[in-house]
């Protein structure tokens, strides 16, 4: 691990101190200040004072493969993007129980496990088409529709489609609009890598979140899916950054977020396992 660079300043130590430590301190003895990772701890006569708490902050950087930057005003990574779904946003209502309690009127019976089973059973099978979500995606998501639900009613299907465009059906996760602010203002350029249809920027737009990103790619949009490595480099070609080592991308897929963001040469962090928090992740990016 490499630890942050130390500077030591020395001055003569007042003659408050002197009386405060029983007049053993003469005004010729030096008071050291140690400043490191922006934070000052005092020694007198070799002892320390007040500790600061970055050794904690370093073994967790350590733990999460990156180094200590070398400065506390530049970022560790130029870049940052984000996954969206289950990620940066989340259903106001969890998917199945919202399924299930729309479809009521539609004659739907499956309960909230029973489609939770029939949504993996519908994502583990081969989309024939090239991308799942292609355009409004709707041809693959009305087959998840019916595969997790047993339902094929077209007027049921349209509900939930135009449900999930507008943004009260979603909101944004615990703590992550202030985090990207806080690493936006420190100059760190944000953008969205989403495997998602062409609702995604109403979605986001309806949210007022579309403006902390500096670049939003969507796989509808450039023909390409996560974990394929074109999707990032579209995004790190957005954002201007010609070293994608010197970007990072967190999401809740380790195949298409982390492997595939690895792959194009980036750092990536599984969401709720390597970083749990948003205010984790700013910590890594800082």
């Amino acid at each position: 691990m490499l630890a942050r660079p130390t500077i030591q300043l020395h001055r003569a130590a007042p003659a408050s101190e002197c009386a405060r430590f029983g007049g053993l301190a003469a005004a010729s003895h030096l008071r050291k200040v140690a400043i490191c990772e922006g934070q000052l701890r005092t020694l007198f006569f070799g002892r320390c004072l007040a500790s600061p708490p970055f050794c904690r902050k370093e073994r967790f950087l350590e733990k999460q493969g990156i180094h200590a930057s070398s400065s506390s005003q530049e970022p560790r990574y130029k870049a940052l993007t984000v996954d969206i779904g289950g990620t940066f946003l989340k259903t106001s209502v969890p998917v199945a129980e919202a399924y299930a309690e729309i479809g009521k009127k539609y004659g739907v019976t499956a309960t909230p496990d029973d489609i939770k089973k029939g949504f993996k059973a519908a994502f583990a099978k081969p989309w024939p088409d090239r991308l799942r979500y292609e355009g409004d995606g709707r041809p693959f998501w009305r087959h998840a529709v019916a595969t997790a639900t047993g339902c094929d009613n077209t007027d049921y299907f349209e509900e939930l489609y135009l449900h999930y465009s507008r943004g009260d059906a979603w909101k944004v996760e615990d703590g992550a609009e202030e985090a990207l602010s806080k690493l936006k203002a420190a100059g760190v350029k944000l953008g969205v890598v989403s495997n998602f249809d062409t609702r995604l920027r109403p979605v986001l737009d309806d949210l007022g979140v579309s403006d902390l990103f500096d670049a939003i790619i969507v796989s509808a949009e450039v023909g390409h899916e996560k974990p394929a490595t074109e999707i990032f480099q579209a995004a790190l070609s957005a954002l201007s950054i010609s070293r994608s080592s010197e970007a990072a991308h967190i999401g809740d897929d380790r195949t298409a977020d982390v492997d595939g963001a690895k792959a194009a040469g980036m750092q990536a962090w599984l969401w709720k396992e390597d970083v749990k928090t948003f205010d984790e992740l700013v910590r890594l990016i800082l």
